[in-house]
This record gives C-alpha cells, sequence and structure tokens, in this order.
C-alpha cells in the first residue's frame, strides 16, 4: 500500500492502530477527587456511627475489677476456711488423744475392780445414813435391834437436814416408830415429818428478823395470814439468799409448812404481811 502524498489527510485509525489518550487538569482534579471519597467512605463504615463502643470499654474493665474484688474476698474466705479446717483437725487430734486415755482408765479401773475380792456383808440403814452426814456426825456404828433389819435405798440432803429414803414401807414404819437412833447422830438431831416449801418474793426484810426472832417472825406470819383456824404449822423459815450476800430491803423468803395443804393454802390465797400482800 502507498503513503499518502505529503499534506494530505490522515487515513482513519485501524482496529491494529494504538490510540493515545490526552488527559487535562481538569481531569486529575476529578480523579483525585473520587479516591479521596472513597477512602473517607471506607474509614466512616469502619468507625463507630456514636461513642457506643467506647462505653462498652468502660463497661468491660469495670466488670473486670469488679471480678477481681469477688477473687480477693473469695481467696481470703477460703484461707479462712482452711485454717479453721487445721484448727478443727487439731482439735480432733486432742479429742482422740484424750479419748485414748479415758480409755486406758476406764480399763485400768475395770481391771482393779475385777481383782477386788467381793463385799459380802452390807451396811446397815444407819450407815448408810452415818457415811452422808458430816464428818462430827460419822461416829455412828450400830443402832437398836429394833432398826437394824431396815433397809435403806439412799440418803439425800436439804437446806434444814436430810432425807432418808427407804426401799420399803416397813423399814419406814420402823425407823418412824423407833426414835432412838437420830441420838447417835448429835446436835440433837430428831425425826420430824416431810417439810413442804413456800417460796415469797420480794418479802420486806424489815418486818422479821429471821436471826434473833425466828419464831416471833413465824407467828406474825401465821396471826397475818390466818394460819391457826386452819391448824397450819410453820415449822422453818430462811432467807433465800448466798451467805456471801448482804440482805437487802427485799429478798426470797422461804416457809416450810408442816404440810402440803398448808402450802396450797399460802399459794392459794397469797402472803399478807400487816395486811398487804407482799
Amino acid at each position: 500500500m502507498a503513503d499518502p502524498p505529503p499534506g494530505g489527510p490522515e487515513p482513519p485509525p485501524t482496529n491494529t492502530q494504538e490510540t493515545t489518550a490526552s488527559f487535562t487538569d481538569d481531569d486529575l482534579e476529578a480523579s483525585n477527587t473520587v479516591g479521596t471519597r472513597r477512602r473517607t467512605q471506607k474509614r466512616d463504615v469502619l468507625a463507630p456511627s456514636d461513642p457506643a463502643g467506647r462505653i462498652a470499654t468502660k463497661e468491660v474493665w469495670k466488670l473486670i475489677g469488679t471480678l477481681k474484688d469477688v477473687i480477693r474476698h473469695q481467696t481470703a474466705a477460703i484461707t479462712a476456711t482452711q485454717n479453721e479446717l487445721h484448727e478443727i483437725e487439731h482439735n480432733q487430734n486432742v479429742l482422740q488423744e484424750q479419748n485414748e486415755k479415758l480409755h486406758e482408765e476406764v480399763r485400768a479401773l475395770r481391771a482393779q475392780i475385777e481383782n477386788t475380792p467381793a463385799v459380802t456383808t452390807s451396811k446397815t440403814w444407819a450407815a448408810v445414813a452415818a457415811s452422808s452426814v458430816p464428818r462430827e456426825y460419822s461416829s455412828i456404828h450400830e443402832t437398836t435391834e429394833t432398826t437394824e433389819t431396815t433397809a435403806v435405798a439412799g440418803v439425800g440432803t436439804t437446806n434444814t437436814g436430810y432425807l432418808i429414803r427407804f426401799k420399803n414401807m416397813e423399814s419406814a414404819e420402823a425407823a418412824r416408830n423407833n426414835t432412838e437412833w437420830p441420838q447417835s447422830l448429835g446436835n440433837n438431831t430428831k425425826l420430824v415429818k416431810p417439810w413442804f416449801r413456800v417460796v415469797v418474793h420480794r418479802t420486806p426484810t424489815e418486818e422479821f428478823d429471821l436471826e434473833t426472832g425466828a419464831i416471833q417472825a413465824a407467828d406474825k406470819i401465821t396471826r397475818d395470814n390466818d394460819l391457826v383456824e386452819h391448824s397450819f404449822h410453820i415449822e422453818e423459815l430462811a432467807w433465800m439468799k448466798a451467805k456471801d450476800k448482804a440482805l437487802g430491803k427485799f429478798a426470797l423468803l422461804g416457809i416450810w409448812f408442816d404440810s402440803a395443804e398448808g402450802a396450797e393454802h399460802m399459794l392459794r390465797h397469797g402472803f399478807l404481811v400487816n395486811g398487804h400482800y407482799s
């Protein structure tokens, strides 16, 4: 194909020919603007639209701090529990040692009892009574022939004397009908009926002098409470207090009657002092 003559029109481009594109300053500025807008949109998508993300982070740190406090408290509680368990274990060991010692003592006592010969002779009721009274009264050895065969169940003490319990009615009747045996106990000991006690609260102590005028005090109580017409008799009066404690303006008064009816009468009608109830 021949070249076109110089100065003639250029042939139209073919598919095999390269085209050269030209760009102006406006085209470059528009391209930069588009790129910048895309990058800005990308950052907007990644960044939170509100500060909720930062608030959630604070809550997480607050929760972590709370959990640390809980862990510290639980650690302290576990340590205290371990110390208590160690103390309990120590106490158990001490108790076990004490139990072993007690078992040894019991075995020694059992062996001693088994090796001790049996006593065939039994004490009379008077000997039992003498073993329960103070040392100055314990000189009793034999009683009268009529009371040697009585059977005693036990001897106890009261505020005013000794209480002897018999195994059967025959023994009690034999001791009651033979009054010679209390003389061996000394101190003017005598056989009396059972007494029945009534305790009066807030009794005016200035009205009664029980140390030097117990009989007069009993007579006054008998008159003020009309006990004579009912045949009720007061056997004993005593302030219910410790020996080393001083007597105050008011105190508990113990009144012992010779019958249950007298005690019931006082409980039912009350306690009068100079016409006033105590």
